[in-house]
């Protein structure tokens, strides 16, 4: 049915086929997804070759849900667009929201309208879900791939206690954890890679065998993600298997790490990257963008970080004024990786 490209954050894209079967059920299945959309206006305004904006278009369509599109992100236009058009669910990646925030606060346009935003597509910081539902608007999220689909939902009645997992998984998905050098399923609460089996997997890598082989075993999909499962059934994330930063035979992962930082008033975004180091092989280093509403430094966050990691992983910080990222708004680590080694 469809040629989708994977985002390429870990090397080249690759093409995925997406068949009509597998989005017939996801569609028809996803009953809980449709009710929420039933009668909805949504704000089109994450590219619509990304998988998450096309779940929600095809969900949306199947449900009744108006779409009101645009491709202007700048956040001052688009809490103009939600006032004017009364906008009622919104999907974009988690970076978007973090920017909405922040002009709302300096314009305070009107949200009333808004029944629950959406977001997706990379780690969704639980700070950010905090402050959405400090202003009374929930901020569900999701964990999925372009190979899978949506593979397990967060949502608010989970509770803030569960905020940092990608919540459970939907209904038809089963998830385990397995020892990625082994194959060996891993018991509740041990870091491996996350494997699925899912009723919406894609048929394969256009053209590429070898990558199909690597990913599809058994009718389960090897994600390249790492995480674990906790005993409640709830998935949490703890980043790309190629990201793990191994310092001195312990394993970092930066999106612990990263959920750490954000949780410091007047940071923006954060991305943890390894870095060389002559006597521990790698190290974690933090690049930060601030609000610069307030000032923050090097001593401030490494203090932070020391009070609620082990000391293997606090790490070197640097600030900056942006992050690298692609045309979806996913950071570039490889970019980070570099410019670390050079500076």
């Amino acid at each position: 049915a469809l040629l989708m490209f994977t985002s390429g954050t870990t090397g080249n894209p690759k093409r995925c086929m997406i068949t009509h079967g597998g989005i017939y059920r996801y569609v028809t299945r996803s009953n809980s997804s449709t009710t929420r959309m039933k009668g909805l206006r949504f704000l089109a305004c994450h590219p619509i070759y990304h998988t998450s904006a096309l779940i929600c278009i095809m969900l949306g369509t199947f449900a009744g849900t108006t779409f009101i599109f645009t491709k202007d992100q700048d956040p001052v236009h688009m809490l103009k667009v939600i006032e004017e058009e009364k906008i009622q669910t919104v999907m974009a990646l988690p970076v978007f929201y973090t920017y909405l925030l922040e002009a709302w606060e300096t314009h305070q346009t009107d949200l009333s309208s808004l029944v629950i935003l959406m977001t997706g597509g990379t780690k969704v910081p639980s700070s950010l879900i905090r402050r959405y539902l400090d202003i009374g608007i929930p901020l569900a999220h999701g964990y999925g791939s372009t190979e899978a689909w949506g593979i397990s939902t967060w949502l608010p009645e989970m509770g803030m206690d569960k905020a940092a997992s990608a919540g459970k998984p939907v209904e038809g998905v089963k998830v385990k954890v397995e020892d990625p050098d082994t194959g060996e399923e891993l018991p509740q609460g041990e870091i491996g890679e996350i494997v699925v089996h899912t009723p919406f997997l894609f048929k394969g890598y256009e053209d590429n065998p070898e990558a199909t082989a690597k990913v599809l075993q058994n009718g389960w999909f090897k994600t390249g993600d790492s995480g674990y499962v906790d005993e409640d059934g709830f998935i949490f994330i703890t980043g790309r298997y190629k990201d793990v930063i191994i310092y001195g035979g312990d394993n970092v992962y930066p999106d612990q790490v990263e959920e750490v930082i954000q949780q410091i008033p007047g940071i923006l975004e954060t991305a943890v990257v390894g870095i060389p180091d002559p006597l521990y092989g790698e190290k974690p280093r933090a690049f930060i963008v601030t609000n610069g509403g307030q000032r923050i430094t090097e001593e401030d966050v490494i203090a932070f970080c020391q009070e609620r990691l082990s000391a293997y992983k606090v790490p070197e910080v640097e600030f900056v004024n942006e992050l690298p990222k692609n045309n979806l708004g996913k950071v570039k680590k490889d970019v980070l990786r570099k410019q670390a080694v050079h500076s």
